[in-house]
């Protein structure tokens, strides 16, 4: 007998966790004195046996690793187990897998509470003969019927999660790629930002080069009539060098050293344009200058083509004269356009009433303003 004996107190298997076996020790009714009769029930309920019997009446919670021992109690009158217990266990069992959850609630019952580890453990652990053999077997079906689905669960959750991780990589690069179609985007506007100004540009320029053909339409127009005219100007100077188109007129002799007037006997002229004949006219009747100091040199003379006084010595063939003179005249030379130095002579100032085939060498010039000066034979004699 040991002291626990002697003060009449029982010790009680609560189970085990994983810090090991749990044992609480309470007085029973029958010793405490408070139970009338010999009942087990006592009827102050501040006697610890009531509070024992207020612990035994708890569902203690069974751990996943729990063993068939710790789903029993051992109460005094019943050392093995109470026969609604194992009713109890069946309940909660069925109950957890109706529910097909983790936990399950039994109300008034020794194990209403119990993890569906700890139930199937329990079914595992049940006796496999007795008037409830089928209904083990099928709580053992059930439970193995369970065991695969849980398998398959955790099958199909590891998929599941090997999915989301490609889904989420996916996203990953899915943003990353739209973060750089972004930042190409953000290039390429600014790109056609720059573009832009170019664009305008170049519609600016072709603009201009529009009305640049449309302006050299018109200069090639002008440039056509102006060649026109040159073309027009350089036939009229050749009728001119040829002396075609233009009749001088014999002039009379100079008079005496005191000048007089270069008289122009043209009974019957002919001109090509009247102001050409009315300038030939007034040059050959200008009063001659006292001197022949007027006369400049035939190297300065212009040579353009614009009309001039020259003084010409003749020096062979000024026939009907014998002799040769000085005599003044009209002419142009047309070096600048036409490249031949050469003077032409409109018409000769002499006292024949025709033109002649005379040679002669230009040795002065004068313009038609001031008049032309005396000729240096001035003083000859009248014929």
């Amino acid at each position: 007998m040991t002291v626990e004996d002697d003060m009449n107190r029982v010790t009680e298997r609560m189970g085990s966790n994983r810090y090991g076996k749990v044992e609480r020790t309470y007085p029973t009714p029958d010793t405490c004195g408070h139970s009338p009769d010999g009942l087990n029930t006592c009827v102050d309920h501040d006697c610890p046996c009531a509070k024992g019997q207020r612990e035994r009446d708890k569902a203690p919670m069974v751990e996943a690793d729990a063993d068939p021992v710790a789903l029993q109690m051992v109460y005094p009158h019943q050392p093995e187990e109470r026969p609604d217990d194992l009713v109890s266990r069946k309940a909660a069992i069925l109950a957890v897998c109706a529910e097909r959850s983790g936990m399950a609630h039994i109300a008034g019952m020794p194990y209403g509470t119990v993890t569906l580890e700890a139930a199937c453990d329990a079914i595992r652990a049940l006796p496999t003969a007795g008037q409830d053999k089928a209904e083990v077997d099928g709580l053992r079906a059930e439970v193995e019927r369970l065991t695969i689905s849980e398998d398959v669960s955790r099958a199909s959750i590891d998929t599941l999660k090997h999915t989301y991780n490609q889904l989420f990589e996916a996203m990953q690069a899915e943003q990353a790629d739209h973060k750089k179609t972004a930042t190409e985007r953000d290039a390429l506007r600014a790109e056609v930002e720059e573009i832009a100004p170019l664009e305008e540009a170049l519609r600016t320029t072709r603009r201009e080069h529009r009305a640049a053909m449309a302006d050299a339409d018109t200069l090639r127009a002008e440039v056509a009539a102006l060649r026109a005219q040159v073309e027009a100007m350089r036939e009229a100077l050749v009728v001119i060098a040829d002396g075609r188109g233009v009749c001088g007129c014999c002039g009379a002799r100079a008079v005496g050293p005191n000048g007089g007037v270069l008289q122009c006997d043209c009974p019957d002229p002919v001109w090509d344009h009247q102001d050409s004949e009315a300038i030939a006219r007034a040059a050959l009747s200008t009063p001659a200058a006292a001197s022949p100091q007027g006369w400049m040199p035939i190297d300065t003379a212009p040579k353009d083509g614009r009309m001039v006084f020259l003084l010409v010595d003749y020096t062979d063939g000024a026939a009907p004269l014998d002799d040769a003179e000085i005599a003044a005249t009209i002419g142009f030379n047309c070096l600048d356009d036409t490249g031949e130095d050469e003077w032409h002579l409109v018409g000769w100032n002499w006292s024949q009433d025709c033109f002649t085939d005379g040679q002669g060498t230009v040795i002065g010039w004068t313009d038609f303003s001031p008049p032309a000066p005396a000729l240096p034979n001035a003083d000859k004699e009248d014929v």
